[in-house]
């Protein structure tokens, strides 16, 4: 698979999918040419009904004209997008007659009667002759007038990707790390990965009609049922998760779609049979036995297997290995807390880093303030001497001394309000650095406070989850493998628990030591909050979004904000239009248009980590760069000589890095505006997708030969991840850095920590 067929298959050849159209019930069999050069012959059709250009005659257009000639790019001024754009015409005059197929320029080149021929050999975009079927379509629709519109919101008939379609083209993974999430043709499934797991397969209820979603299994099978819908009626083509974890933005055909996971929440159960897998343990010498990180005495313990929960008196939880006789983890109710400290404490980092970058800004700027003090100073004095020396005002070479004087002075005016800007944002930024200390301190005393003395602990059926039970009466599930935080469920009861048991399905069963009733969580569900656009093509959004889909073709590309707030879509017409938007994302009501952000497809999009600015890349070859609150465009970056697929902010804001299907990384100074560093080594393969690793220089990217490899950007490096085999199309890291996961062509999905040691694989 070449470079240039991927990227354009999927945008061009994807986009002809959507759209069927109509064959004419009869037509005359013809090769596409008698022989080399030779006019192609037209088909004849016998049928009445009007030719549809919106369904019929634009698919054909799109597939073969419109990657030349459109309204961005409109080779010999001649724009074929619409009818009546055809009928201006370009340098050659109109390109139809309406009712006289015959008397049109369009029909004569297309089926080579005419020069020039359409579309010409060996052309860039891999457009093919009409065949004999298309011309006689074109021919008809010409005769009868050549009438219609080219309207995005035309109904779209899709059909059901083909049962052995499963590569992963998307992938995002939640602000720590816990969740995976993978497209698989118009499936959605979501992954977690300290217990690596399938926890759920995220369905559309409107798409009753359109079965295929994934079983249950998490197998790439499709059970074509009514009751097992899929995610999107066509491929999922990008994901993103919000900074909170708790929803996923998909991308499909003229819509997006807003997955948010529910917190555990009381449902109606049953008093089933006791399911617990675990057995109390014997105490006797339990701490002399085992090397503890302290010294402590214990007053319950369980074990599932290898596996042993040891309760201490002072309310402490460890976890420990029968094998190995040594502590695994020790646990607190807080985990949840400590991962807010660890977060607002990268955030100070960063936000020292960014005071130092201001301080050398302040620097660079102060010292050319000071050569311009000087000059105009030393040009002050040779006014001084012109005039000593008798030189008149009307004198072409006092007039000169006088301008370059104005001029200097005029620059120094504009250095001197430089510095106070400077100055000003050091002030600003440190001001910021002071409330984020307070929100430090908050985090920590929020961990202080949020602690509390186990009481219970129950182990999941396979062995890969706790739950443990606190004094005030709350739940906490944690990863048996990493002590990572899950859930908590305040039960709202004072009375001990005496039991957990987990069911199937992330379903909980809690008993207590009295006559309180018995209560049954749900836990880990993820439900359809939102649709923008239209849920099934040619319908309506919901009431309260929008009336009608708003998003041209596929949208290729999804970013939150850090904030969680806004949603950034990125889509457009192939070889015609990049549209780039955002919407609120707890309304789900457009917010910003950036017009004319792009000529072709975005591809690629993030937000910078303070929210200010958002970056696209787009198969029109450049990377941009917008103010988020106003849609002014602060810089474009146009090196890349193919389509940009991927793009990533450094933490710092100072920093950008874009990977292309030109093979190459390249990395970008945003304060300049100038490229820091191109990264060649990638061959002949494009570089599908990069991200950066958290608050350092170093980031990841993946490419069409299977490789996923981490470096830094200054070009070093090159450490490649073992494991992907075939093309990657996605990969994404978690906020920290630490957890990469990378999705492509043989249906797998890879997670590996920033190493490259292997943390799981879904197949």
């Amino acid at each position: 698979m070449t470079v240039r067929f991927h990227t354009l298959s999927l945008l061009l050849l994807s986009a002809l999918l959507t759209c069927s159209f109509t064959l004419p019930s009869s037509v005359a069999d013809a090769d596409t040419e008698d022989e080399e050069g030779s006019p192609i012959t037209v088909g004849k059709l016998t049928r009445s009904e009007p030719v549809s250009f919106a369904s019929e005659v634009l698919p054909i257009l799109r597939r073969n004209c419109l990657a030349c000639h459109n309204a961005s790019d409109a080779a010999a001024e001649l724009n074929l997008e619409t009818p009546q754009a055809m009928k201006l015409g370009g340098d050659s005059g109109p390109a139809l007659v309406p009712g006289d197929a015959d008397a049109s320029l369009l029909l004569a080149v297309a089926t080579h009667r005419d020069e020039p021929i359409m579309p010409p050999e060996g052309n860039d975009v891999r457009a093919k002759n009409l065949t004999p079927q298309e011309l006689g379509l074109l021919k008809l629709w010409i005769d009868q007038g050549a009438s219609g519109e080219a309207t995005t919101d035309a109904p779209a008939k899709l059909s059901l990707p083909p049962k052995t379609l499963h590569p992963v083209y998307a992938v995002t993974m939640t602000e720590h790390g816990d969740f995976v999430a993978a497209g698989r043709a118009n499936q959605i499934q979501v992954y977690h990965v300290p217990t690596a797991r399938q926890v759920a397969t995220l369905r559309d209820p409107a798409l009753k009609d359109y079965p295929g979603g994934a079983a249950s299994s998490g197998t790439h099978s499709r059970t074509r049922t009514a009751a097992n819908p899929p995610a999107h009626i066509d491929s999922v083509q990008a994901l993103a998760a919000s900074s909170d974890g708790q929803t996923i933005a998909s991308g499909g055909y003229r819509n997006v779609k807003l997955w948010r996971r529910l917190a555990p929440h009381q449902i109606d159960g049953t008093d089933e049979k006791r399911l617990e897998s675990h057995d109390e343990f014997n105490l006797t010498h339990l701490q002399s036995q085992y090397q503890l990180d302290t010294p402590a005495v214990f007053a319950r313990a369980f074990r599932e297997g290898d596996a042993i929960a040891a309760i201490g008196k002072d309310g402490s939880l460890r976890l420990l290995d029968s094998k190995s006789k040594q502590q695994r983890l020790r646990l607190a109710t807080s985990e949840i807390e400590r991962r807010t400290v660890t977060t607002v404490k990268r955030t100070v980092a960063v936000a020292l880093r960014q005071v130092g970058w201001l301080q050398y800004d302040r620097k660079q700027v102060g010292a050319t303030l000071k050569r311009a003090e000087q000059k105009v100073k030393s040009l002050s004095t040779q006014l001084e001497e012109l005039i000593a020396a008798g030189t008149k005002p009307t004198e072409e070479k006092y007039q000169k001394a006088v301008e370059t004087l104005a001029f200097r002075a005029t620059d120094l005016k504009d250095l001197t309000a430089a510095v106070a800007l400077a100055e000003q944002a050091i002030t600003d930024k440190q001001a910021e650095v002071a409330e984020l200390k307070k929100q430090l301190e908050a985090a920590e005393n929020a961990v202080t406070s949020a602690v509390k003395p186990f009481t219970f602990v129950a182990f999941s059926l396979d062995g890969n989850t706790i739950a443990a039970a606190d004094a005030a009466g709350t739940i906490h599930t944690f990863a048996l493998s990493t002590g990572s935080p899950i859930d908590r469920i305040a039960t709202g009861e004072t009375s001990e628990i005496e039991s957990i048991i987990f069911r199937p399905n992330g379903r909980l069963t809690v008993r207590f030591a009295d006559d309180t009733p018995v209560q049954d969580w749900q836990t880990g569900s993820w439900i359809l909050k939102r649709t923008i656009g239209s849920a099934v093509p040619g319908t309506t959004t919901e009431a309260d979004t929008q009336p009608k889909s708003t998003l041209a073709d596929r949208v290729t590309a999804l970013a939150f904000s850090p904030d969680g707030k806004l949603l950034a879509t990125g889509s457009g017409m192939p070889a015609r239009s990049g549209e780039l938007k955002l919407w609120d994302v707890a309304t789900g009501r457009l917010v910003r248009e950036f017009k004319t952000a792009h000529s072709d497809a975005v591809l690629g999009l993030e937000f910078s980590r303070d929210g200010v600015y958002l970056a696209s890349g787009s198969a029109d070859r450049t990377l941009r760069v917008f103010r988020v609150n106003d849609g002014e465009q602060v810089a474009s970056f146009e090196y890349h000589t193919n389509h940009v697929l991927g793009v990533s902010w450094r933490y710092d804001n100072r920093v950008l890095a874009s990977s292309g299907a030109d093979n190459m990384v390249r990395v970008w100074n945003f304060k300049t505006g100038n490229e820091h560093k191109s990264v060649k080594r990638f061959g002949d393969k494009e570089v599908t997708g990069i991200r950066f690793l958290g608050n350092s220089g170093n980031f990841v990217v993946s490419t069409a030969d299977g490789a996923v490899s981490r470096w830094d950007y200054n070009g070093g490096g090159g450490k490649r991840y073992d494991g992907p085999a075939g093309f990657i199309y996605s990969i994404a890291t978690d906020g920290e850095g630490t957890t990469i996961a990378a999705g492509g062509h043989n249906g797998a999905v890879y997670v590996w920590d920033r190493e490259g040691k292997r943390l799981a694989t879904f197949e």
